[in-house]
């Protein structure tokens, strides 16, 4: 699967002269000398600068004029501004004296080649200051890409060749389209390029037992400078790169005892990628290029790094959104159009299966990285794309390069509150390709129905519509989601449904609610209603579908359906599968996670996150609230009612 972005975001304070005069700063009033990278691997002729930070008696970061000496500079040298030089294979130490304190920096060389030193730390809150550095070697690039590959890395790796297929995808498909869609990514170290570090880093984030996968992440840390400036807090740790990490193969399990079979690795990368960069691309856009004070919202963020995975399988497909694509007539037509989809877009289809299980307690707006609110998310936001029928990549690309986040940031691209569109949403989740419903009700761009006939889909298209019998039900509904009942009346019969929420009232007759097959009708629940609905003379069947209308995160209303004189449905339409054969079982691997989520570890990252970025937030004297949303707070349940049949 795959993880994300840790906006460590803008935070700003006075920055304190750098010391003068004598070289070792003996002048300096710091208690602390620290060395980044420490320890630093090379390859022979490849050079790498040292970064010297010291730290006063009250914590704060001080700039240190540093001088360098190496012990054997017939396996490196070092120059008066720290860059160090691999000169042979072998080691070596680097004497540092800054501040009237003394270091030593342990330096390999490794054998020839393109080798450098990254910090892999991952752990929320030491990511800066407790460093663990590994030495990588080049192993494939490309006109806008490195790959490094982590010198710790098990055996049973990637191959030269497989690297270069890799990155040949990345700078062929990706590259282009998430740049495209969403932006040209900051370039701190002025390169051009993006850094890929394999490492088993990424693995080692999940844990002995656990039933998750951590693919891979971003770090904004690695676009903090080791020394303050007036707009960005010092991170020592920083790769000072714009870069991002991904799963290795592990086919022994030796890292944790999860075994990740190369040709599982190989599939899920290139998706894991676009994730990735759509990632980089948003956090280096934010603070660099249009200096926004706030990180996205986590579930937008990751939405659009799954729609980012979705616009990567058009551009390798050949496909694109609208056409309404299935397996039979799209996808298995072609053995490129096969990979496309394993390759880029297989996860967001069983994210968004995940979702269909359990809509009632998950919602695309949800403040976790749950991979139901992944699906969720990922499928409203296509939703919004097909629905405004215009140009997809101004959509994505507003998205992004916004002053705003979250429900906000939707809403002042929309132009107008997201919250009906959800609605919307909410009744094509089970509409779309079973009901002939108006457009608003359809999405346009995939037939999941038919999709999900595939066996690797088992149970199929599974959205949790249980039937609604004589009696009263009680469901609790997350914010921005639904719960789904269906029913059916008998020939010349009437069915009486009131509805209410928590212990509001209704009125004592019912009102008759005439619709044809396909239609909906939209009621405000308010204390509560009571609707009366015909069996005509050939009977008819109903999907009942309250929708909780609150952009807060994680508030949850309880909803009572009380029915009488019900039958038991029928169909069609049948809400698990269509009545059509099964595709031909198209290559997947079988050692994918039911759940291939990363255990919370984004969310974890963000938290961390948001803290550095207060300090910035305070200091921007009458800044306006930019996450604030019209109606924010306000639960407003909609009734949705479908007839079916």
């Amino acid at each position: 699967m795959i993880k994300r972005t840790l906006p460590l975001l803008l935070l700003a304070l006075s920055l304190l002269p750098a010391c003068k005069g004598d070289p070792s700063g003996s002048n300096s009033s710091i208690t602390t000398l620290t060395l980044a990278p420490n320890p630093l691997f090379l390859g022979v002729s490849d050079t790498m600068r040292l970064s010297a930070t010291g730290t006063d008696a009250q914590g704060t970061a001080v700039d240190v004029t540093a001088s360098f000496k190496s012990a054997n500079t017939g396996v490196a040298t070092v120059d008066a501004n720290g860059k160090v030089t691999g000169v042979s294979v072998g080691a070596t130490t680097i004497t540092v004296k800054g501040g009237g304190l003394t270091t030593n920096v342990p330096v390999t060389i490794l054998s020839s080649g393109n080798y450098r030193t990254f910090n892999v730390q991952a752990e929320t809150g030491l990511e800066c200051d407790q460093a663990v550095y590994h030495g990588a070697r080049v192993v494939a690039t490309s006109a806008h890409a490195v790959f490094y590959e982590d010198v710790n890395n098990p055996a049973g790796g990637f191959t030269q060749a497989e690297y270069q297929s890799l990155i040949d995808k990345f700078e062929n498909v990706t590259w282009a389209t998430d740049v495209t869609n969403f932006g040209t990514p900051s370039d701190i170290d002025g390169n051009g390029k993006v850094f890929v570090l394999f490492t088993r880093a990424v693995n080692e984030l999940t844990p002995v037992g656990a039933s998750y996968i951590v693919g891979g992440f971003f770090y904004g840390r690695d676009l903090y400078p080791h020394v303050e400036t007036p707009e960005l807090q010092a991170c020592a740790g920083s790769n000072l790169a714009e870069m991002f990490y991904m799963l290795i193969p592990d086919p022994s399990g030796t890292i944790n005892g999860h075994q990740r079979p190369k040709d599982y690795v190989l599939r899920t990368t290139p998706g894991t990628l676009a994730h990735e960069f759509q990632h980089a691309i948003n956090f280096g856009r934010r603070v660099f290029v249009n200096h926004t004070p706030l990180d996205e919202a986590l579930f937008l963020d990751e939405g659009l790094s799954h729609v980012a995975e979705e616009l990567n399988f058009y551009a390798a497909s050949g496909l694109a959104p609208r056409q309404n694509l299935t397996l039979n007539g799209n996808i298995l037509t072609t053995q490129a159009r096969v990979d496309a989809f394993n390759n880029y877009q297989l996860q967001n289809a069983f994210r968004y299966q995940t979702y269909l299980e359990a809509p009632a307690t998950n919602s695309p707006w949800a403040d976790n990285d749950d991979v139901e609110t992944r699906g969720a998310t990922w499928d409203f936001l296509r939703y919004l794309a097909d629905r405004r029928n215009g140009n997809d990549q101004t959509f994505w690309f507003a998205l992004v390069n916004s002053q705003t986040k979250g429900m906000a940031n939707i809403q002042a691209v929309l132009g107008s509150d997201p919250v009906p569109f959800a609605r919307d949403w909410a009744v094509s989740v089970y509409a779309d390709d079973a009901v002939p419903v108006a457009a608003q009700f359809t999405q346009p761009s995939w037939n999941f129905r038919e999709i999900m006939t595939n066996s690797v889909f088992s149970p199929g298209f599974d959205l949790n519509v249980p039937a609604l019998t004589s009696g009263t039900t009680t469901v609790s509904i997350t914010s921005g989601s639904a719960a789904y009942r269906k029913l059916g009346v008998a020939p010349a019969q009437q069915a009486d449904l009131r509805v209410i929420q928590n212990t509001g009232t209704v009125p004592g007759t019912c009102t008759p609610l005439n619709l044809a097959v396909g239609g909906v009708q939209q009621i405000s629940l308010g204390s509560g209603v009571a609707l009366c609905l015909p069996g005509g003379a050939t009977g008819s069947e109903y999907v009942v579908i309250p929708f909780h209308g609150n952009v807060d995160q994680d508030t949850t209303v309880t909803v009572q359906l009380t029915a009488s004189n019900v039958i038991p449905p029928l169909g069609p339409p049948n809400p698990n599968r269509l009545p059509t054969a099964r595709a031909t079982l198209f290559r997947l691997d079988g050692a994918s996670l039911d759940r291939p989520w990363d255990g919370g570890f984004e969310r974890r990252l963000r938290e961390a996150s948001h803290r550095l970025m207060l300090t910035h937030v305070k200091r921007m004297r009458g800044a306006p609230q930019l996450d604030v949303v019209s109606g924010a707070g306000v639960s407003t349940i909609w009734l949705n009612v479908v007839r079916t049949k």
